[in-house]
């Protein structure tokens, strides 16, 4: 592996130690699952349905469902690492899932931070340098460098779409939005999808300023997946957040908007953004 010029440091990537920059916390790797029998090469993408996706090829190639408890099925379908750049065989149909950056994110923080207390076990070590332990949304994405410093859970799970997928999304025959995955044919094989989006079980928000990071720290996403994701305008920033407020998302609708979380469930309120930011379209070919 090419060291990456300038001051660097590095960190362990799939036992392989990777070089990084002051101003870039990892370098990007392209890792498909190659189904051979079916001329397919996925590229997973953490906290893009890969875990979904995964039992579901398990099944398909095994005729039952994983079952192990010694190793979870990232380990029976492990992604092979490839230096970025290096394509899978010729001919062989390429697809990924996505999904919207910044709910991308908030999922990352529920599971990583609500839901596991994953910091926990730094803080009981005084690892975590004064980072807050359990922060709320805009707490971590404020700090989301340090964080990613830390704890290599964090930094896998936030990486952006291009280290998974590259910049050009053209290379991939299909890409599948996630919000779209139980309604949508897999390429090449059937396979039993049922995903459903689990709800947050604490209310999930960005101040103003912890909105304008957010952006700033996905930025290459919503530029790779501009004709998929929309980053939202500046104008729908102020106010994105209020004591009772909340983004809200349907996917039966096609718009966004802000309404009171006080009179919906739990279940209904999702971290999402301003009117229009999604896009079904899919690159290079339509699915049924």
């Amino acid at each position: 592996m090419k060291k990456i010029k300038g001051k660097a440091r590095s960190f362990s990537y799939k036992r392989k130690k990777v070089e990084i920059q002051n101003d870039m916390l990892w370098r990007g790797y392209r890792s498909p699952i190659v189904l051979q029998d079916y001329n397919l090469a996925y590229y997973p993408v953490p906290k893009c349905a890969c875990t979904t996706v995964k039992e579901a090829l398990y099944l398909k190639k095994y005729g039952e469902n994983h079952r192990s408890l010694a190793k979870s099925i990232h380990r029976m379908l492990p992604s092979t690492t490839l230096p970025e750049g290096r394509l899978p065989s010729t001919g062989m149909t390429t697809v990924a899932v996505v999904r919207e950056p910044l709910e991308r994110l908030a999922s990352a923080y529920r599971h990583i931070i609500v839901r596991s207390r994953s910091l926990e076990r730094f803080y009981d070590r005084g690892d975590l340098r004064g980072l807050d332990p359990a922060p709320d949304m805009s707490g971590f994405v404020s700090n989301i460098e340090a964080y990613c410093e830390i704890s290599h859970q964090i930094r896998h799970h936030v990486r952006s779409f291009t280290d998974f997928l590259g910049h050009d999304l053209s290379f991939f025959d299909y890409l599948i939005p996630m919000e779209q995955l139980s309604n949508t044919a897999f390429p090449n094989v059937d396979l039993e999808l049922e995903y459903s989006n689990s709800s947050p079980t604490s209310d999930v928000s960005l101040t103003d300023e912890a909105m304008a990071k957010a952006m700033s720290f996905l930025a290459p996403d919503y530029e790779a997946m501009g004709g998929i994701y929309s980053k939202p305008s500046d104008s729908s920033w102020p106010g994105y957040v209020k004591s009772s407020q909340l983004w809200r998302y349907d996917v039966a609708e096609t718009e966004s908007k802000i309404v009171d979380m006080t009179k919906l469930p739990s279940s209904r309120l999702f971290m999402k953004q301003a009117s229009g930011f999604l896009r079904h379209q899919l690159i290079r070919g339509v699915l049924d």
